[in-house]
């Protein structure tokens, strides 16, 4: 029985383009790597006379961030997947320089979210396939910023926690 390790190779960080119904996601600039937390906060409902702590499931939350390479293409191809510079304005809070919204609607505020999609790659084809493993999920991007230092490659940092319950969640098979 063969097995599948997956490792970096196979991951890649995509991000929501066009309206709705016509979704289409686009793999996200060069990624040195994504991670994503879940968490779930319980509720003391201890009582007078228990000798244990007693507690019930509270709110779940996720957390997550990525790691961007920032780079500038050689002017061949003009999509925001292609250039970091392009795609971290487009997830910077309050920009509004070609940022794309769920539902494709341009006019809205930083107080919307956007849509991503953390990807394991099946090794076999490019990221985005029915074959891949994935967490879909929308989100706030609550923190961006950009480091340079000397002997480094330039990167971005993001953080983003999630907007709702996770969209959808393949990541093998349910037992």
């Amino acid at each position: 029985m063969a097995t599948k390790l997956y490792t970096g190779m196979d991951g890649a960080l995509m991000f929501q383009r066009g309206a709705s119904t016509a979704l289409t996601w686009d793999t996200c600039a060069k990624v040195r790597g994504w991670s994503l937390t879940a968490n779930l906060n319980t509720l003391d409902i201890t009582t007078l006379g228990d000798c244990v702590v007693n507690n019930a499931a509270g709110i779940a939350s996720y957390s997550g961030q990525a790691t961007i390479l920032y780079y500038q293409n050689d002017g061949a191809a003009t999509s925001p997947s292609n250039d970091a510079g392009t795609f971290l304005q487009t997830l910077m809070p309050g920009s509004t320089n070609g940022r794309v919204y769920p539902g494709g609607d341009a006019t809205k505020t930083h107080d919307d979210y956007t849509r991503l999609k953390l990807n394991l790659s099946n090794g076999d084809t490019a990221p985005g396939t029915s074959l891949d493993r994935y967490i879909d999920f929308e989100c706030f991007i609550t923190s961006a910023s950009i480091t340079v230092q000397t002997g480094d490659v330039v990167t971005s940092e993001i953080s983003f926690v999630n907007r709702t319950t996770l969209t959808t969640v393949k990541l093998g098979t349910v037992l």
